[in-house]
């Protein structure tokens, strides 16, 4: 019964904030939310156990999901994502890569690289990114779920422990 309330008061809450105060990993959490709440009504009105009820709606829950990074992965097809000069991610991959290599390093090495060695960095890093994002959809659709969460998981637990707080799954 408390979890219930709980996700019925989460649910309400985000409800009273859409949709300016929101934003993509609360849309997805609200989703998450509602559909452990509707494998809990699902049970109760079966007679079935919490858990029953949320394996009935399992499939609900992939496909918010796979929903969820097909638009991430739409996001990075516009023209200028891997333009290193116009790209909002640039900032992130230097997070990234400050996050691997040690700040002493990183300036020397730069410095020897010179300016287009150091772009063609930043270019494979932001493709990289793409192509990760690209191929999470498709595992998730057609793979092996364990195998596809444990891809999520290194990704979103790499970038998120470098950079900032990348995502609600890390």
């Amino acid at each position: 019964v408390a979890l219930f309330a709980t996700l019925t008061t989460t649910l309400a809450l985000g409800w009273a904030c859409l949709p300016y105060e929101v934003d993509n990993s609360g849309t997805y959490g609200l989703l998450a939310d509602a559909n452990l709440w509707c494998g809990m009504c699902c049970a109760w009105a079966t007679g079935r156990t919490a858990s029953e009820g949320w394996q009935l709606c399992a499939p609900a829950a992939r496909t918010i999901l796979v929903t969820t990074y097909c638009f991430a992965a739409f996001a990075k097809l516009n023209s200028g994502y891997a333009d290193v000069r116009k790209s909002s991610c640039t900032v992130f991959t230097c997070f990234v890569g400050e996050g691997f290599v040690p700040a002493a390093v990183t300036g020397r090495v730069l410095a020897l690289l010179g300016d287009r060695a150091t772009l063609a960095i930043l270019e494979v890093g932001l493709v990289t990114l793409e192509a990760v994002e690209i191929a999470i959809p498709p595992l998730l659709t057609f793979g092996d779920l364990r195998g596809a969460a444990l891809v999520l998981w290194i990704f979103h637990l790499l970038l998120g422990s470098i950079a900032y707080d990348y995502s609600v799954i890390s």
